[in-house]
């Protein structure tokens, strides 16, 4: 389903984005993806006790991701386990790369796994050979629909030919998300006699206000190109509305990015630059330096994902505070934000019913304390966090989700945006090029890959 956002972009190239794992719990007997005798599947929810006089089942279940939330899935599925011992889960994983070029040959065997991990480029693959299959019933039975915002519900459909996201079935889950937010030094604030903003010009005249006492207003690592796009993709968010966005990352007819709020979007960014609020080095800074930098103090403000709130909460303890970016009106922009990764079940899969029942126990309450822990924003309301900091991102979290307030990363739009739009904001903040150049650019991309011309 269309692409989650985790930790950064090195770490998703690298050895996939965050999470479940080597997880190799019990083995597995040959045949299609699970093992045992538990009951075919029908297409509805079981209840507890049909989990328990299932019989002794094995559940097959496959990713790219790792890190901290791959500790956190191992604990939930341990604690699975221990609640239905019965039901053994056997999950492996590959780095993000072998991952992606495998999952529909993987997917296409006799022994496919029963549950896999899929982004958008992997997911239309999927879906349009046929070899995972619709959940509609699931997110009926579980509720699932209810708790994910519009735009993520839609960006977990997927038409028959796998071009368009938000039409056709659900052919995916998620079991909890990621936000990019603006962070702030309250105590640097202070230090310069200001407060947290209140609105979007309050922003923008606490930034010149650091410029002018010396220090780095807005910390940002563009060296990695990727890095740019969450603070690009909040700005623009601030411009553009929610639906816009949304509708042109999942592909919806007639959508366009090349529009005058998209460039006011990207010549602010530049303007920032320009002003010195953002360092001119910017293209030359790694994400992690300008994250660390922003931890020791040395920025007022960082705009930068979820998985980033635990280092500032560590560094910085009561001295951080988060928010979503303030619009004019002293209300809240859209949040740059979207589900972490999306699971889906295979279409060969003797316990599909057992896998979604999983799936939904990986999602729910019993689940969430170690999923945030892990990274993962809950779906699922209730959730509680220690730590000021995770309060207010949590906050952030659900007044975004409530109010369908969460826009798609921009680059998940079409498989190659990525190689578009990454380059271009380098070259827009360096001023080589212009904003209305580069949405010319990434339309052009988007308008070949669903149009065909």
């Amino acid at each position: 389903m269309a692409l989650h956002r985790t930790r950064t972009r090195s770490r998703l190239m690298a050895c996939s984005v965050i999470a479940t794992g080597a997880l190799v719990l019990s083995a597995c007997a040959g045949g299609t993806g699970s093992s045992g005798n538990g009951a075919s599947a029908t297409g509805s929810a079981m209840t507890d006790k049909e989990v328990r006089a299932a019989g002794d089942v094995t559940l097959n279940l496959t990713d790219y991701l790792s890190g901290s939330q791959l500790d956190s899935l191992k604990k939930n599925i341990a604690q699975f386990e221990a609640e239905y011992p019965n039901i053994k889960i056997n999950a492996t994983q590959k780095d993000f790369a072998s991952y992606g070029k495998t999952i529909a040959l993987t997917m296409s065997s006799d022994t496919a796994p029963d549950i896999a991990q899929a982004n958008s480029a992997m997911a239309p693959r999927l879906v349009s050979g046929n070899l995972v299959r619709p959940m509609d019933a699931y997110y009926n039975d579980y509720k699932w629909g209810s708790a994910y915002p519009s735009g993520i519900s839609a960006g977990l459909k997927l038409s028959p030919n796998g071009k368009t996201f938000g039409e056709g079935k659900h052919y995916g889950m998620a079991i909890g998300g990621n936000m990019v937010a603006l962070y702030y030094n309250k105590k640097l604030l202070s230090s310069y006699g200001l407060k947290a903003p209140t609105s979007f010009e309050d922003f923008v005249d606490a930034m010149a206000t650091v410029k002018e006492k010396g220090a780095q207003a807005l910390a940002l690592g563009g060296l990695e190109q990727y890095s740019l796009s969450w603070t690009a993709n909040t700005v623009i968010d601030h411009f553009a509305s929610a639906d816009s966005l949304n509708n042109w990352a999942l592909g919806k007819k007639g959508s366009s990015i090349d529009s005058n709020s998209v460039q006011q979007g990207l010549q602010t960014l530049r303007d920032w630059v320009e002003k010195g609020y953002i360092s001119s080095s910017v293209n030359g800074t790694k994400d992690d330096d300008a994250s660390t930098a922003f931890a020791d103090g040395k920025a007022a403000f960082m705009i930068a994902g979820s998985w980033r709130g635990p280092q500032f909460e560590k560094a910085l303890g009561e001295d951080a505070g988060t928010m979503l970016l303030p619009d004019k009106n002293g209300g809240q922009s859209a949040a740059n934000g979207w589900f972490s990764e999306a699971w889906t079940i295979s279409s060969k899969s003797k316990h599909a019913d057992l896998a979604a029942f999983l799936l939904n126990y990986l999602y729910g309450p019993k689940s969430s304390e170690n999923n945030i822990a892990g990274g993962w924003l809950p779906f699922a309301t209730g959730a509680t966090v220690s730590g000021k900091l995770s309060q207010e991102l949590l906050d952030a979290w659900y007044t975004a989700t409530k109010s369908n307030g969460l826009t798609a990363y921009l680059d998940n739009s079409t498989p190659s945006m990525g190689n578009t739009y990454f380059p271009g904001l380098q070259a827009v903040l360096a001023g080589k090029q212009q904003p209305s150049q580069l949405t010319k650019s990434m339309q052009s991309n988007w308008t070949s890959y669903h149009t065909g011309s």
